[in-house]
């Protein structure tokens, strides 16, 4: 069965990590099939929302540790899943639209998160000896501050979904059985918006540069365009 699944309606794109018995472990299977949806939805405009969900109790539980071990060469074999894992994160930032993120569930490791009360987040990456990919210290950086990176990032402690918002990892934290209906009214409601303007604030909200006089140009050519 392909570990994700991807589904078109109503302008709303939904993505789901379908490998619940394994967690949903970034596999290289399941890279490469999510780097296969998201080339797909690169080619298509009838979507102004993308949902990114996860079936079973876990949203993702990290790298694929018996990958790793039974790789033939494990330098290799990790270069590949690196290769995968950030094409992966290239393409996600390159959407036209928003990213909706619903966990339910234990993350390790968008745009709009919604996290359930019972999910936590761990970094994991000092208990396998490795430092952060897909982005992930790029993003603690920018919503939490390089303070709370530091922490998060070394410590491998597990972060509550209520602590998680109030460092700005998350957006919102809900009831569980409420998560698949806020993530539907959210995904409902950016579906209504026209999406060229989705992309340029996406644009603008994750261009780099902090210079105001840069950023008003920026602004300028984004309305003119």
């Amino acid at each position: 069965m392909n570990p994700v699944s991807l589904t078109i309606a109503n302008s709303r794109a939904i993505l789901t990590l379908t490998n619940s018995e394994q967690g949903n472990r970034l596999s290289l299977e399941l890279l490469n099939s999510l780097g296969d949806a998201l080339a797909t939805l690169h080619d298509r405009s009838d979507y102004r929302a993308v949902t990114l969900r996860a079936d079973g109790p876990h949203f993702c539980v990290g790298g694929s540790i018996d990958g790793f071990r039974a790789a033939e060469s494990l330098p290799g074999h990790l270069a590949e899943i690196l290769e995968a894992a950030h094409e992966v994160a290239r393409q996600f930032a390159a959407l036209p639209v928003p990213v909706i993120s619903a966990i339910q569930g234990p993350a390790a490791g968008a745009d709009i998160v919604i996290a359930a009360e019972q999910a936590v987040f761990r970094s994991g990456y000092p208990a396998i000896g490795l430092s952060p990919d897909m982005g992930t210290s790029f993003q603690v950086i920018r919503r939490a501050g390089p303070t709370f990176a530091m922490d998060f990032l070394m410590t491998n402690r597990p972060l509550s979904a209520g602590r998680a918002l109030a460092a700005r990892l998350v957006n919102e934290v809900v009831a569980p059985d409420a998560l698949d209906s806020r993530t539907e009214e959210i995904s409902g409601q950016l579906a209504r918006m026209p999406r060229a303007s989705l992309a340029a604030i996406k644009r603008l909200v994750n261009d780099p540069r902090s210079d105001l006089h840069e950023h008003l140009e920026l602004e300028k050519s984004e309305i003119m365009a």
